[in-house]
């Protein structure tokens, strides 16, 4: 029990020193594992979301009728002019809008939703599905009024009627025809905007007056280029006059690969800055602690203690200290972690690597910034200390 009674006095005599060297411990491993433990959430969200988009690869075309001289395009030019050269692929046009929509039989209750007028080729092109009910159908009869929800709108509209049947958009009434199954929301680029979307079916008659401004096309890998070439080939032949914007998804995955660098390059500089913080304070700490210690090692050596006692009593104080510290840094790196990734909405999974790998970085870096300090004592002259004393 004596060693760790000295360890104990040891630490208590230089409160002041200890409680520093602490706090800088606290803080580097609470900053290492808090990065290290968000760099791997981070990059394997985004890996999952770079994996989604590469098996799941869509080219996006916007229109842009509202510039200066430019010229919409119809559902009757979509089916005559881009569908016919893209059979082989899911293709789906629709028109987007938000629009106040009323949730109770009453009217009394209106939220905006986002309002997607689109065809039966838009469930085969984003892979939805209905948890109730059914999608729409190519063969629909035209007149009438149907719609799909969003998860989150079905759940709105139960919080103000017990049956779900039908909904107000813009004053007209729309049949629900089904209920779509919660999507993903995890993906920065995924399908979590369908649950708070409705959903309409082009009919006949509008078909040919009502302008759209999306046609997303599902390609496989490796394609992104040939079809963006090949739509860009007949909007300048057919539509010259129609301002449109092509969104390659394949390019958004090598933009999320570029950002995933920039993370980890960012995550080491600060967990670098930290360390090296931590490692000068703690030796800053045992040159103070040598100093103000010289009678006390001067007694030890006089009375027959030898330097390599001595050096190991201080080394045995550093780690008591650094490893009691580092324990509740890594308690607080993970709490930090844990409430980065609710904030992020991610799925929060503990791993015992970041925590590790901090306890065992910060210790040997608390090791080795003793070295320098600990050097010190073998210049201590015992006798001159005792003449001083």
């Amino acid at each position: 029990m004596q060693p760790y009674k000295s360890i104990i006095k040891g630490l208590l005599a230089q409160k002041t020193r200890s409680a520093l060297t602490a706090s800088a411990t606290i803080c580097a491993t609470c900053m290492i594992t808090c990065l290290i433990a968000f760099y791997h959430m981070a990059t394997a969200t985004v890996q999952e979301e770079i994996n989604t988009i590469r098996n799941n690869t869509k080219v996006i075309m916007e229109f842009q009728s509202h510039y200066k001289g430019s010229q919409s395009i119809s559902q009757s030019q979509f089916l005559k002019v881009i569908l016919p050269n893209f059979k082989q692929y899911q293709i789906s046009s629709a028109k987007r809008g938000y629009t106040s929509i009323h949730l109770d039989k009453e009217k009394r209750k209106s939220e905006y939703f986002e309002h997607i007028i689109c065809d039966w080729r838009l469930a085969k092109t984003y892979n939805l599905k209905t948890k109730s009910g059914r999608f729409f159908h190519e063969l629909e009869f035209p007149d009438n009024n149907f719609a799909v929800i969003g998860h989150s709108v079905a759940e709105k509209i139960k919080a103000h009627t017990t049956n779900i049947t039908d909904i107000f958009i813009n004053g007209k009434k729309y049949n629900i025809l089904g209920i779509l199954e919660e999507q993903d929301n995890q993906y920065f680029f995924g399908k979590d905007n369908i649950n708070h979307s409705i959903l309409t079916h082009f009919n006949h008659n509008m078909e040919n007056n009502i302008s759209i401004d999306e046609v997303t096309i599902q390609i496989k890998p490796n394609e992104n280029e040939q079809i963006t070439k090949k739509i860009e080939k007949i909007m300048q032949n057919k539509l010259p006059k129609v301002s449109h914007q092509i969104i390659d998804m394949s390019k958004t995955a090598q933009t999320l690969e570029e950002h995933i660098k920039k993370i980890k390059f960012i995550l080491i500089a600060i967990g670098s800055m930290s360390t090296i913080i931590a490692i000068v304070n703690i030796i800053n700490g045992m040159h103070a602690i040598i100093n103000e210690r010289q009678e006390e090692i001067g007694i030890r050596l006089s009375i027959g203690a030898t330097p390599l006692q001595i050096k190991l009593l201080l080394l045995s104080e550093t780690l008591v200290l650094s490893l009691v510290s580092s324990i509740i840094g890594i308690g607080i790196g993970e709490y930090l972690n844990f409430g980065l990734i609710r904030y992020l909405e991610w799925d929060y999974q503990w791993r015992y690597e970041p925590g590790l790998i901090s306890v065992v970085t910060i210790n040997l870096i608390n090791i080795a910034a003793c070295y320098l300090p600990l050097r010190k004592i073998n210049t201590i002259n015992p006798i001159k200390v005792m003449h001083g004393v």
